[in-house]
């Protein structure tokens, strides 16, 4: 048995990374699967804003409305 990351959960880990490449494959997996769980991503990044201060959040919110915005 093989086990994948979701393309949700990948955006979250590269969310959390942020170097630019993480940022450019982010913007790739969002202009090729259309129907991405956006409430799922929400809760993780918002979870590690509230643990570590930072704003995951608002950075996926502008790379979603970037692309379908």
């Amino acid at each position: 048995m093989v086990n994948y990351a979701s393309p949700e959960d990948l955006i979250i880990h590269k969310l959390v990374a942020g170097r630019p490449r993480d940022i450019e494959d982010i913007e790739s997996i969002l202009a090729k699967i259309k129907n991405i769980n956006t409430k799922y991503i929400y809760k993780w990044p918002g979870m590690f804003d509230k643990s570590l201060s930072l704003n995951f959040s608002g950075k996926f919110k502008k790379l979603y409305a970037g692309r379908f915005g």
